[in-house]
């Protein structure tokens, strides 16, 4: 997995508003009423980071994905396929049932990993424009570096902690109630 920093990076460089690929991709092909300031405009900022962010692990996700679907024993497919399953049969009652258990895993992982997201935001727009995509772990940085407030910078911390272990146990419970285990 690349280094978030040269993500931020190269992608703070993609959506550049005069000389970045996307923008000049845009005008290329003749849709030079589409070019934005991508990481300039309050309204786009967010989903510009996001699309980032889910390029970001898609590579890593389809990877554990993978691992999951290989991990399923030949015998089982093999015995459905004698039993006359159709493909989609097969692949809705035995594949997704058998990786379900990496979905919610890779969920959680996503859920926790998205609540303490810094880095991909801080290089690319440093929680502007207007604070526009500002997020805890930006108020953090900025209220303990910048402003060397950090009494209040440590109880944004304790909050950033107890909002990821309320999410986190709830997220437990509902896969616990999914009967994720059988």
């Amino acid at each position: 997995m690349l280094i978030t920093a040269v993500i931020s990076a190269l992608f703070a460089q993609v959506f550049e508003p005069n000389f970045g690929i996307l923008n000049t991709f845009l005008r290329t092909i003749g849709l030079e009423e589409y070019t934005q300031l991508w990481l300039g405009n309050p309204n786009l900022t967010v989903y510009s980071i996001i699309a980032v962010a889910i390029w970001q692990i898609t590579g890593w996700t389809m990877l554990l994905f993978l691992s999951s679907v290989e991990g399923i024993p030949t015998e089982i497919h093999d015995a459905a396929t004698l039993d006359g399953v159709s493909e989609w049969q097969r692949i809705i009652y035995i594949t997704l049932p058998m990786v379900k258990r990496m979905a919610y895993v890779i969920i959680m992982l996503q859920i926790i990993n998205s609540l303490k997201t810094f880095d991909l935001i801080w290089v690319m727009t440093q929680g502007g424009p207007n604070y526009a995509s500002d997020v805890l772990g930006t108020i953090l940085y900025r209220t303990a570096f910048s402003e060397q407030n950090f009494g209040y910078a440590s109880a944004i911390s304790v909050s950033m902690t107890i909002i990821v272990m309320i999410i986190c146990s709830y997220y437990i419970k509902l896969s616990k109630l999914s009967k994720i285990d059988g």
